[in-house]
């Protein structure tokens, strides 16, 4: 039955794929963000669609066990045909990027490699998955000024309060919506004592850098970054942005980039914005993967994720990160500008989607922003409320806490019958501070 359900909904998300995305712009300065994937990839990147995984034919992403020793590790290495290898910036070096030297026949070495998974060995393989892209919005407009004018000034003497980690574009601090009266506004997250390596903040895994400046024309991440601080900054929250960046200037994430910055995120923050994702195209084995094992060995880390863009229900075709199971997972979908009906453009599920919040007439200078990505940054301003107010809560405790805080929508709020919830537990609206 799944897999009819999934053989269906890929069927629809073809007839949305070949309509226009222009139904989604309300006005003629409203920008829509989509979960598109980016096409114009290098040759080893084997294209499928706009809106799912785009594979690499050269490269496998492999996680050991904990305790995996270097040695045993070469080993692995030397037995599977590696040529080049890389490591996460992090503190856990168990992840890491192999590169067979060429085109491979990607399915069955990564099949071969899955074979070597001993559940009786403390030590070894652990996962291996696909590498592949996918990406944020491409065709944003521009936003803001695209002058970078360096971060240090904008980093807090001391951290204090909830740290949020937003793993995205990066963030543009030069914007004048991070600054008061010329003066530098301190949000930003002070690595000092986790640094892993020179970084004085966030981290860009895209660049191997310590410098996470926004490129993205549309500046997602930097959107993302001053809904939240702004927001908690007006209500006195204390807290701390830590940037990490993992999507170029054209939007295109690497799912190897995407893990490290999540791995990264997950050592040192409270909440975990997370605004992007793909679409499960039956190929991988997107339950069983490797981000998987990131949630399940942080499970007082809270990812509030968004939803997707396509009017899909998430319930029978996945969105990720958004679908994965684990409590510590908020999936976020969108209402409109009143929020008084669910986004026309918003992915929806009754066990797939946690809560709704307002994710249209999004103001950015002269511009306004609509997208599941910028109705999940509502919730992470509504749960840092409440880990302030509250203390760090289990994700059980915080999910029952935004439930009471949240409202019923009414049976007007979609016109979808019985495919969405209206008084359950879930599917609530958020509105932060309301």
């Amino acid at each position: 039955m799944r897999n009819i359900q999934k053989l269906i909904a890929f069927v629809l998300v073809l007839l949305t794929c070949s309509c226009s995305t222009d139904d989604l712009i309300t006005e003629s300065n409203i920008k829509t963000e989509n979960d598109k994937i980016v096409n114009t990839s290098p040759e080893n990147i084997t294209s499928k669609s706009n809106f799912f995984p785009t594979y690499s034919d050269t490269q496998l992403i492999v996680q050991y066990k904990n305790g995996t020793t270097d040695p045993e590790k070469n080993n692995i290495r030397m037995a599977n045909g590696v040529t080049n290898y890389e490591v996460c910036h992090c503190t856990n070096k168990d992840i890491e990027l192999w590169s067979f030297g060429g085109v491979i026949n990607i399915e069955p070495k990564r099949r071969s490699i899955k074979d070597q998974v001993d559940d009786e060995s403390d030590t070894g393989v652990l996962a291996v998955d696909y590498e592949f892209v996918f990406g944020l919005d491409i065709e944003s407009p521009f936003t803001g000024t695209d002058l970078d004018t360096g971060y240090t000034s904008y980093i807090k003497e001391e951290n204090s309060g909830i740290t949020i980690a937003i793993v995205d574009s990066g963030i543009a601090t030069g914007l004048t919506v991070f600054n008061t009266d010329t003066m530098a506004n301190k949000i930003l997250f002070n690595a000092d004592g986790v640094a892993v390596g020179d970084e004085k903040s966030g981290w860009d895994f895209v660049d191997e850098d310590a410098n996470t400046f926004d490129d993205n024309e549309g500046k997602h991440g930097s959107i993302i970054a001053n809904m939240i601080t702004n927001e908690l900054t007006t209500n006195a929250i204390p807290h701390q942005i830590l940037p990490v960046k993992v999507s170029n200037s054209l939007g295109q994430a690497s799912y190897f980039n995407f893990l490290c910055g999540t791995l990264y995120a997950s050592e040192r923050a409270d909440i975990v914005s997370i605004s992007m994702g793909w679409y499960d195209d039956g190929f991988g084995e997107s339950l069983e993967s490797i981000f998987s094992n990131i949630v399940d060995a942080n499970p007082t880390t809270i990812y509030v994720t968004s939803a997707g863009n396509l009017s899909s229900n998430n319930d029978m075709l996945r969105h990720f990160p958004s679908s994965y199971e684990q409590e510590n997972v908020i999936a976020v979908a969108s209402a409109n500008e009143d929020t008084s009906k669910i986004s026309n453009f918003s992915n929806y599920g009754v066990l797939s989607v946690d809560f709704f919040a307002q994710g249209e007439g999004i103001s950015f200078y002269d511009v306004f922003v609509q997208g599941t990505s910028f109705a999940a940054p509502q919730v992470t301003i509504e749960a840092a409320a409440i880990f302030y107010e509250d203390g760090i809560l289990s994700p059980e405790e915080l999910k029952d806490e935004l439930s009471i805080r949240g409202s019923v929508v009414l049976e007007s709020f979609t016109d979808l019958g019985d495919d969405i919830s209206r008084d359950t537990y879930f599917n609530k609206l958020i509105i932060p501070f309301d």
